[in-house]
């Protein structure tokens, strides 16, 4: 069955690894993830990282043909001419663009009509981020963080979790410089970010209770993303 989208809201499928490892191997065993997936994930050096592939093939199945209406098992990946992959269906790559990530035991992926980015970290990580500031962030950005001590890591790894969602939506990557990835309007949910190749890109900062930030980037503004948690 089709499911009625918002081309504005993005779609968001997570869940936590200890519940996509059933499903994983359930997907396997009835061929919904294919033999070739599975062979790429064999040559994963550790199972922790094959499972987070599989993991993130099976989220992205599943919210495509949720979107597309067709079966999960149809669908096929293909890299395009950026190296990023894209669905396909039949002979035709579906007109929906996808994005996924991983961090600490959860997996999620976005869906989207436009191109997009989507980054998890945990609010608050053992890394020295006044000095990381300091030297990777736009001088607003390490007086943002510095100016409320005590809420200062939080805002760092927020700032931290945009500006990957950016550099994934724009292709970028980690190569291109941080304190080149400008976030601005500090407030909770819509940020403005402006970069090397593209200007006043959109985020949205979302607050897990689990004790994460989610963020997701596109290229215009967005309603507030469909959440959907994966239970087993």
């Amino acid at each position: 069955m089709d499911v009625v989208v918002n081309p504005t809201a993005p779609i968001i499928r997570l869940g936590r690894m200890a519940t996509l490892e059933g499903l994983v191997r359930r997907a396997a065993e009835q061929a919904v993830l294919p033999l070739y997936e599975l062979a790429t994930a064999a040559r994963y050096r550790t199972a922790q990282s094959a499972l987070q592939f599989l993991a993130g093939r099976l989220l992205a199945r599943q919210a495509l043909s949720a979107v597309a209406g067709c079966p999960a098992a149809a669908l096929r990946f293909e890299a395009d001419a950026h190296g990023k992959p894209r669905a396909w269906l039949d002979d035709a790559p579906l007109p929906w663009h996808f994005n996924l990530t991983h961090s600490f035991g959860l997996v999620a992926c976005a869906v989207a009509a436009r191109p997009v980015g989507i980054d998890l970290e945990p609010h608050r990580r053992a890394v020295a981020h006044q000095a990381i500031a300091a030297s990777y962030f736009s001088g607003a950005e390490a007086a943002w963080i510095a100016a409320a001590p005590e809420r200062g890591l939080r805002r760092f790894t927020a700032l931290w979790t945009l500006k990957e969602a950016f550099l994934k939506a724009t292709g970028s990557g980690l190569a291109a410089p941080l304190h080149q990835v400008g976030l601005g309007g500090f407030r909770p949910g819509a940020w403005t970010v402006d970069g090397p190749g593209a200007r006043h890109w959109h985020c949205r900062l979302l607050n897990l209770r689990q004790g994460y930030w989610l963020a997701l980037c596109q290229p215009e503004a967005f309603a507030r993303p469909l959440l959907h948690w994966v239970e087993g």
